[in-house]
């Protein structure tokens, strides 16, 4: 939702409340190994873990596979867990350079997969482009894409700043990811690199695109929802949006941060 914040009594402009990503019956409901009315068993194979790529890289449990992709557990770990994580992520990355597709989709939900794609395309979403607030999880041996989150970084940014990363609508944003695998262990990420999560190599598989092509024939007539949703929300905010570019101008001359002038924001 949509929210008028008033910050000891003074307005600060509209922001949107929502729930976070998190392990939970009522979220991502997987089996959390640090439930507070469970104990865990040992076997990090019995347990979900959500995990975020990002290159922020400053979680307590992250690895970077030989892609530099980075994958930070976002909630409690350890080292059995991570391990487990690495090796089942690591193995699906090293069959999809060895182009064993159908290997790599033994332990890679390709449904999930194809989703995460098509929203991050229809957003122009950037943050592919070197990974940030890209999430996935582990569950019951299995890599699934997601949820998705945030769309706070060049997302459906304007012509003019499109043109400054070097991309065209007309095309798939992964069209310019290129594809680059270590002969050994990444010890940290790269934001340099265009990896796109996989996806440069997963759009030259033939049955990665037939699925692909298929669910997109598939949800493509929600689009007028989707846009009509869009409309409503805009004149519901209108007020409000004119408001908040009068404190936080997003054409600032000066490229001043948007900083909260009250101490808050960001």
């Amino acid at each position: 939702q949509h929210v008028e914040l008033v910050y000891n009594g003074v307005h600060v402009g509209t922001y949107y409340l929502c729930e976070q990503i998190k392990i939970d019956g009522n979220r991502l409901d997987i089996n959390d190994a640090y439930d507070k009315d469970d104990i865990y068993s040992g076997n990090a194979e019995d347990y979900g873990i959500l995990m975020e790529s990002d290159d922020g890289y400053d979680e307590a449990y992250q690895f970077t596979t030989r892609c530099k992709i980075p994958f930070l557990f976002k909630d409690d770990g350890n080292d059995a867990m991570l391990a487990y994580a690495k090796n089942l992520v690591q193995g699906i990355e090293t069959n999809l350079q060895n182009k064993k597709f159908t290997d790599a989709y033994a332990n890679m939900d390709i449904t999930s997969f194809v989703d995460f794609l098509l929203v991050q395309d229809l957003m122009m979403n950037s943050e592919l482009k070197h990974t940030k607030s890209c999430y996935s999880y582990i569950n019951d041996g299995m890599l699934y894409a997601g949820p998705v989150w945030d769309f706070d970084w060049n997302t459906l940014p304007t012509s003019t700043s499109y043109s400054e990363e070097g991309y065209a609508y007309n095309k798939s944003i992964v069209s310019y990811g290129s594809w680059s695998y270590q002969s050994r262990d990444q010890s940290s990420p790269s934001s340099s690199d265009k990896n796109y999560i996989w996806y440069p190599r997963l759009m030259s598989d033939s049955q990665f695109m037939t699925v692909a092509k298929q669910r997109w024939a598939a949800v493509q007539g929600e689009l007028n929802n989707v846009l009509s949703h869009i409309d409503q929300v805009k004149v519901q905010i209108a007020k409000s949006v004119a408001e908040n570019e009068k404190m936080w101008p997003l054409d600032d001359k000066n490229n001043r941060k948007r900083g909260s002038v009250y101490g808050i924001g960001g």
